[in-house]
């Protein structure tokens, strides 16, 4: 009874206020503040409060205070809700404020749906279970977003907060790339209008882009830069928190403790505590204990951490959660309790995903977004380790389990970056996953186990390449050509952006490419919304097996794919009827081997004998002896290479180091992959061929030197072998190279080229150097139209070369190529020797006219080259395939010749013997 009067009283007290005021900002604001005493004083209820604002509402509707009214949805979902981490209802609230619209036109309606959908997507964005929600209505406010650019000026704060809150989705979803999208638009918005009010937030979340990718330096310098940006204590506790993060992932644990210290205490000061920060400041406090190998104390403080948040949030979801229970399987195995161990890592899998489909090895279900991927993938692997004695079997499938998900997870990212950056977070599993498949396949010598090794050696290799090429498969087939064009637009304007960038950037193209991305990034998601079949397409996960492989090679081939980890080497060697796997223990043993045979092999020799054979013969040893057997049934090999061994070229091995090239008995070619190269079908053979020869004139010296560049006079030779249309010097321009390239069989480059190591997007190929855009650089090869062409020839330097990303392989200016839907390249390794490359690709065009295939063509003109110029491999060995062979039917300039005389006779027959043809024609018509 007591306890109703009170409510009167109070609601009583309330409406009074309301009647007696005249100033209704201030009304409406006074009730507030009543409001939130009364609660936090607990005088009062929620559901008294929600009762006191929905009166409040309904005054305002009656007097047709159409702002207001809409305004106290907002309070009540953030007075009542937020306030209490009650984002359900909160949720709830705000959808029942899109009723209220109707009451708006024009500018104004525009502008309370932005609002109102940027507070729903955050509150979906708070909620575990609700991350799909979240990421639809971000989008869609992004979208809105991108036709009211107006919105940018008149709210410019709101839409930094949007556009921060929408970036940390993504990258809670995996997506670190991506994300810095976002918080880059929102800095520049900053910049323009000129907002400092959460910058210290969009400051804050680009560092923790760099931390992810380990630029610890650049992460702290925008946090200090954040500092005096904060604008109250919670915020600034928030800053120290982050800098605290930044020294547990640099390994300095005690600077971590010092910045965490820091952050309780500015957050013991807020007026308005967030309790999340709290549970972080415990986890990251942990994080640091566990550093310093003080385990009492670390999970001591995890599992008050986990106490806390059950407490404040009741439910034991998310990513907070998930940390938690990865962090006590962390100290469990140090402690060598194994059982409890698993059990946290169970529990992290659970809290990082409720459905817990991932865990079945086998499993085949429709992705859909997750509180916690990243920490769901460590829960994997934790179990996987933890497993390792006591259930090996179980522990190599729980890491074919994690390479599954990684794969899966790896195809929601659109742009290369992404993948390659995810790629390279997960690929350390890759190792510890092939040991325990090994050993259980030793141990069988089951084709069961033979097969999951094949599968996670396969995943290990170009996974960025092989999505890509499997998309420009899929797409036209699933996809209408409006959306194909749309795509094709804004990847065409991503390239020009990137290439803006490089040479002259600045603020206003690094937004326009932030934006340009995320664009993509939406179409993207769109197509997979509304085409059932694409979606199926593009997220099947299928790689060839070692049965299919070896169905699709012939009795004469043998395939050899590498895995160069950092302690093991590991291969496979598929022939037609047999296989075998081989474990070679010392790796780093075989880096510097091959290191030092580079060297060797592509220093110019002058008139220095070769002095690698004995390397070569140590190679030949590690890299091939065991597989012998598989070999002698074979005279050609494809070879996988992985890592440094990409920079090998196989044929300069010898098995006796007597100069018995391994040319001499074999036709070698180079795989990324068994699944691009036999998995990637050649469509109808095209026999057109087109060259680019742009320095091969020697008078144009001067020119070429001004750009950086020499002339390549062997280069006019080189072409003039190639039936075909040939584009030399001032013709060889980029521009034309954009105009003929494509439907061409094979596409010739004779010319120079430039690997970036630092930087890859940055390397090019030169064309005819008029103007300033005479550059192809990476992004426009990729951007390419090669869906017809078979062959690419770069004959130029170092085309084969390029900087090593683990899980991808090289990135090279071929792979480029490949990226763009070529399956072949023929590259360089090194710096190509003007005028021995020049007579290998007369000599390939030569072998390949008379039919031979391209791998065959290749081998028989460094045969040539040998035999009648030098046997240094330097000059030979640099020319490699790498991606299908064909046999490419290609007219001889020979054959064109004869026809031409046989015309000339017959038109000289008919002069002559005028006479009689004119009789013989005469005595027909009587």
């Amino acid at each position: 009874m007591r306890k109703n009067l009170l409510i009167s009283v109070f609601a009583v007290c309330v409406l009074n206020v309301w009647a007696q005021s005249k100033d209704q900002a201030m009304q409406i604001q006074q009730v507030r503040d009543k409001v939130y005493t009364s609660l936090n004083n607990h005088e009062i209820t929620t559901e008294q409060a929600l009762k006191t604002y929905k009166g409040l509402q309904k005054k305002l509707l009656d007097k047709k205070d159409y702002e207001n009214y809409l305004e106290m949805y907002l309070f009540t979902a953030v007075d009542i809700y937020v306030i209490n981490d009650d984002y359900e209802h909160a949720s709830e609230v705000m959808l029942e404020s899109f009723d209220a619209l109707k009451y708006f036109n024009g500018e104004k309606k525009d502008l309370y749906f932005f609002q109102l959908n940027a507070e729903l997507s955050e509150y979906y964005r708070r909620m575990p279970s609700k991350l799909n929600m979240a990421e639809k209505h971000f989008k869609k406010g992004y979208d809105f977003l991108l036709q009211h650019k107006e919105l940018q000026k008149k709210i410019p704060a709101f839409v930094i907060t949007f556009l921060s809150n929408y970036g940390r989705l993504i990258d809670d979803l995996g997506d670190t790339e991506q994300s810095f999208y976002y918080f880059q638009q929102a800095r520049q918005i900053a910049k323009q209008e000129k907002i400092t009010l959460n910058q210290y937030a969009v400051l804050s979340n680009m560092a923790r882009y760099y931390r992810e990718k380990k630029q610890y330096e650049n992460a702290l310098a925008l946090l200090k830069e954040a500092l005096p940006l904060a604008e109250s204590d919670d915020k600034i506790a928030n800053i120290h928190l982050s800098i605290g993060r930044c020294y547990n992932q640099m390994n300095q644990p005690a600077n971590a403790l010092k910045a965490l210290a820091d952050a309780e205490k500015f957050y013991r000061k807020a007026q308005e505590q967030q309790p999340r920060i709290w549970i972080y400041i415990q986890i990251m406090r942990a994080d640091a204990y566990v550093q310093l190998n003080d385990l009492a104390r670390a999970e001591n403080t995890y599992k008050n951490a986990l106490k806390d948040f059950v407490r404040i949030f009741k439910h034991s979801q998310g990513i907070q959660v998930a940390r938690i229970e990865n962090g006590l399987s962390e100290i469990y195995q140090k402690k060598g309790n194994i059982k409890e161990a698993l059990l946290h890592s169970e529990k992290a899998m659970v809290a990082a995903d409720s459905s817990y489909k991932y865990l079945s090895v086998n499993a085949s279900h429709t992705f859909e977004a997750m509180s916690a991927p990243q920490e769901l993938f460590i829960a994997l692997n934790q179990k996987a380790d933890l497993l390792s004695s006591s259930n090996p079997a179980l522990s190599a499938d729980t890491y074919i389990a994690a390479i599954k998900f990684a794969t899966h997870l790896r195809k929601t990212f659109d742009m290369p970056e992404s993948k390659l950056f995810y790629s390279e977070k997960v690929y350390p599993v890759y190792e510890k996953a092939l040991s325990k498949l090994f050993e259980q396949w030793k141990a069988t010598r089951s084709i069961v186990w033979a097969e999951k090794f094949f599968y996670a050696l396969e995943a290990s290799k170009s996974a960025t390449l092989w999505d890509a090429v499997k998309e420009q498969k899929i797409r036209p087939k699933s996809l209408n050509e409006d959306v194909l064009n749309q795509e094709a637009a804004l990847r065409q304007k991503i390239v020009k952006l990137q290439i803006r960038l490089m040479e002259a950037g600045n603020e206003k193209t690094l937004s326009d490419l932030s934006d340009a991305k995320i664009q993509l990034n939406h179409l993207t998601k769109k197509i997979e919304q509304e085409s059932k079949s694409y979606y199926k397409l593009k997220y099947d996960n299928h790689l060839i097996s070692l049965k299919e492989t070896q169905q699709k090679i012939d009795k004469n081939t043998a395939f050899v794919d590498y895995f160069l980890g950092e302690n093991v080497l590991y291969y496979l060697a598929v022939g037609k009827e047999s296989y075998n796997i081989v474990k070679h223990e010392k790796a780093s043993e075989i880096n510097n081997l091959v290191l030092e045979l580079y060297a060797k092999v592509n220093t110019p020799p002058n008139i220095d004998a070769y002095k690698g054979h004995q390397l070569s013969k140590r190679i030949y040893e590690a890299l091939l002896a065991p597989i012998e057997p598989i070999m002698k049934k074979s005279k050609k090999l494809i070879i996988a290479r992985h890592d440094i061994l990409g920079f090998l070229p196989f044929e300069i091995l010898e098995k006796k180091g007597e100069s018995d090239y391994l040319l001499f008995d074999y036709t070698i070619s180079y795989a990324n992959s068994a699944s691009l190269h036999f998995d990637n079908d050649i469509n109808k053979p095209q026999s057109d061929i087109i060259a680019y020869a742009p320095f091969s004139n020697g008078k144009q010296s001067g020119i070429f030197r001004d750009k950086g560049f020499k002339t390549l006079p062997a280069s006019s030779n080189e072409i003039g072998e190639i039936s075909g249309q040939i584009f030399q010097d001032n013709r060889a321009t980029k521009l034309n190279f954009q105009e003929t390239y494509r439907n061409k069989g094979i596409i010739h480059f004779a010319t120079h080229a430039q690997v970036n190591d630092a930087e890859p997007l940055k390397s090019f190929i030169a064309l005819y150097p008029e103007g300033k855009d005479f550059k192809l650089y990476t992004p426009e090869l990729y951007n390419l139209s090669l869906e017809n062409t078979q062959l690419v020839v770069l004959s130029a330097c170092e085309t084969g070369k390029g900087q090593i990303r683990k899980g991808e392989g090289i990135i090279s200016l071929a792979r480029a190529f490949q990226f763009a839907g070529c399956p072949s390249v023929i590259t360089t390794l090194w710096n190509a020797h003007d005028e021995s490359i020049a007579k290998l690709s007369e000599k390939f065009y030569y072998y390949l006219k008379k039919g031979y295939a391209t791998d065959e063509a290749i081998r028989l003109s460094k045969i040539d080259l040998i035999q009648n110029e030098s046997d240094h491999p330097f000059y030979w060995s640099n020319f490699v395939l790498i991606g299908k062979s064909s046999v490419i039917p290609i007219a001889s300039n020979n054959i064109i010749y004869l026809w031409i005389g046989l015309f000339v006779l017959i038109l000289l027959a008919v002069y002559f013997f005028r006479a009689r043809i004119a009789t013989f024609f005469s005595n027909l018509s009587r």
